[in-house]
C-alpha cells in the first residue's frame, strides 16, 4: 500500500508522516528513516504502533535515541524503489 498527497514546495516531507502513515493503513515492524523525520510527534507515533524506528538523532537533539544502525542502512531500498 503507498499512500501520497500533494503539498506545495515549501511543506517539509516530515509533517504529512503521519497522516500519511494513517492513510496507508498497514501495520510494520519497523519504520526507517533519516534524522529530518525524527521528530518527537513522528517518534511518538510509531511507539504507539509498537514498532521501531531506525532514525538518526538530530545533531542538536535534546534526547538521544538508540537506533539500530543495521537496520537504518536498509533505508535505502525504498528510495531506489521510486
Amino acid at each position: 500500500m503507498v499512500a501520497f498527497e500533494i503539498t506545495g514546495g515549501q511543506v517539509h516531507d516530515s509533517k504529512m508522516a503521519i497522516s500519511l502513515l494513517e492513510a496507508a493503513n498497514i501495520a510494520f515492524v519497523y519504520f526507517n528513516a533519516d534524522m529530518a523525520y525524527g521528530t518527537k510527534n513522528i517518534r511518538e507515533y510509531i511507539q504507539s504502533l509498537d514498532a521501531d524506528m531506525a532514525c538518526p538523532n538530530k545533531s542538536n537533539a535534546k534526547i538521544i535515541y538508540k537506533f539500530d544502525k543495521g537496520q537504518y542502512k536498509g533505508r535505502n531500498v525504498v528510495e531506489r524503489y521510486f
